[in-house]
C-alpha cells in the first residue's frame, strides 16, 4: 500500500488499546473538551465519538479550533475532520479482525489445492477481534464461512484481506484453521479498523488518495486560512511550544 493510506491518529501503540467509550448521550461541546484529557484513552474515545456525529460536527470543530490556543487540540481537529471528510465519500471504516499474516500458494505447500491459498497467522494484535477470538502466531486459516481464499493478481492486496474489509464491523464469521496438524473451526466478531492503524480501504484505493488530495485545499479554506497547524507538529525538545491564535506559533 501507498503511504497516502497511513494517514488516520497515528497516535499511541501499534496495538490498539482498550478504549474509554465516550457516553452516547455527550455533547459534541462536551466531546471536544475530552479532546484536552491527560488520558489517551479518553481523547481517542472522543475524537471517535465525533466522527460518529459527522459532517454536523464541521461546525462547532471549527469553533474550537479558532478558539483554543493548544496545538495538540488543533492538531487532533485536524485528524478529526479530516477523518469525516474521507468518510463521507468512502464511507465507514471496514472490519479488522486484528492479525498479522502471509499468504501461503501452493507453489510453498504441495498440499494446498490449486487455485486456492491458506493464511498463516504471523502475529495477533492484542485487544482485538483475533485476541478475543483466541487466535494465535503460527495458526492457518484454510477459509471462512464455508469458502477458501482465492489467489489475487493484485501484489499489494490478498483476497483474505480483501474479504475481511468486504464485512462490517460487528459481523460474525467462522473461520476454519489448522493448529498442530488439527483443524477447528473459530467463529470471530469483527471489529472495527483501529485508528492508530493504516486505514485501508480494500478495493478503494484511488478513490481513497484522490479525497485525500484535495482535503488540504478543504481544510485551509474551512478552518485554517492561515496555514498555521500544518503537517508537522511542534519540537519535542522544545517543551514552551505554543501556538498563540491568529499568531502563529512562537
Amino acid at each position: 500500500m501507498t503511504t497516502m493510506l497511513v494517514w488516520l491518529l497515528t497516535i499511541g501503540p501499534a496495538a490498539a488499546p482498550p478504549v474509554t467509550s465516550a457516553p452516547a448521550e455527550a455533547s459534541i461541546e462536551t466531546l471536544i473538551a475530552d479532546l484536552s484529557r491527560p488520558q489517551y484513552d479518553a481523547r481517542l474515545a472522543a475524537a471517535r465519538a465525533i466522527v460518529r456525529i459527522g459532517p454536523p460536527a464541521y461546525g462547532p470543530l471549527k469553533e474550537a479550533f479558532r478558539s483554543t490556543s493548544s496545538y495538540d487540540v488543533r492538531r487532533q481537529i485536524r485528524r478529526i475532520a479530516e477523518r469525516i471528510y474521507v468518510e463521507e465519500a468512502l464511507g465507514p471504516p471496514p472490519a479488522f479482525l486484528g492479525i498479522q499474516h502471509a499468504p501461503i500458494s501452493p507453489a510453498e505447500d504441495p498440499n494446498i489445492p490449486m487455485g486456492t491459498i491458506r493464511i498463516r497467522i504471523q502475529n495477533v494484535i492484542r485487544n482485538t477481534s483475533a485476541d478475543a477470538a483466541g487466535l494465535r502466531p503460527g495458526d492457518v486459516i484454510l477459509g471462512a464461512n464455508g469458502k477458501t481464499f482465492p489467489p489475487s493478481d493484485d501484489p499489494r492486496e490478498n483476497s483474505f484481506r480483501t474479504w475481511i474489509a468486504s464485512n462490517k464491523a460487528g459481523s460474525e464469521c467462522t473461520l476454519e484453521i489448522e493448529r498442530d496438524g488439527r483443524r477447528r473451526s473459530i467463529v470471530v466478531r469483527l471489529g472495527e479498523m483501529p485508528w492508530n492503524m493504516g486505514y485501508n480501504y480494500a478495493g478503494a484505493s484511488d478513490r481513497l488518495e484522490s479525497r485525500l488530495a484535495t482535503f488540504p485545499a478543504w481544510w485551509q479554506e474551512n478552518f485554517d486560512p492561515t496555514g498555521e497547524v500544518d503537517v508537522t507538529g511542534p519540537s519535542d525538545q522544545d517543551r514552551r511550544w505554543r501556538l498563540r491564535t491568529g499568531r502563529g506559533a512562537r
